[in-house]
């Protein structure tokens, strides 16, 4: 289930819990996914690792830019 409005009922993960776009992030390699977050109100992750450039995701202001996917999990924990 998804709304696409910021505070809106986006979905619910295994545990049974409403999760509203601000509990959410929208992780992606590619240039389309960081736009898709904006569009939809979610924070925007962007990973180098595949077809997207840094230049390209920080036209889009992702809460973060990561170098692999491995990365996500170490920057989190800080």
């Amino acid at each position: 289930m998804a709304t696409g409005l910021t505070g809106q009922t986006c979905g619910t993960y295994s545990g049974g819990k409403v999760l509203s776009a601000a509990d959410m992030a929208k992780i992606g390699d590619r240039t389309h996914d960081p736009i898709g977050a904006n569009e939809n109100g979610v924070a925007g992750i962007g990973v180098l690792s595949g077809d997207g450039s840094r230049t390209e995701f920080e036209a889009e202001n992702p809460v973060l830019i990561a170098k692999n996917p491995t990365d996500i999990s170490a920057i989190l924990k800080k």
